[in-house]
């Protein structure tokens, strides 16, 4: 017999509904969600810097290095302007174009 089923039958079963009750979390909301509502509040178009800080005020905090990252990485993801686009098998929509050059870090909704 396996140690959980050693445990379960010496101290009966968990009931984790009620012990991890505090840890329950909301609806996860996708990077991309918030990069678009950030766009349509800056007009459609954006410096990274601008965007960082407009996801920000909508998650209600300053994103981290590792988060500014993430931004970066869903915009080139859902650009035909970048590398990682051109490179995927599995394209992703076309979303946003580089008003800059790529390296520039100024970004723009496409218009639908």
């Amino acid at each position: 017999m396996g140690g959980l089923l050693r445990w379960i039958k010496a101290h009966g079963p968990i009931d984790c509904k009620e012990k991890y009750r505090k840890y329950e979390l909301e609806p996860i909301v996708r990077w991309l969600d918030d990069i678009l509502h950030a766009f349509s509040t800056l007009e459609g178009k954006a410096f990274y810097k601008d965007l960082y800080r407009e996801i920000g005020k909508i998650r209600g905090y300053p994103l981290s290095p590792g988060e500014k990252a993430e931004v970066r990485k869903e915009i080139e993801r859902h650009s035909s302007d970048s590398k990682i686009w051109q490179k995927a098998k599995n394209k992703r929509p076309d979303l946003f174009y580089s008003l800059g050059g790529i390296r520039s870090g100024y970004w723009a909704r496409r218009p639908h």
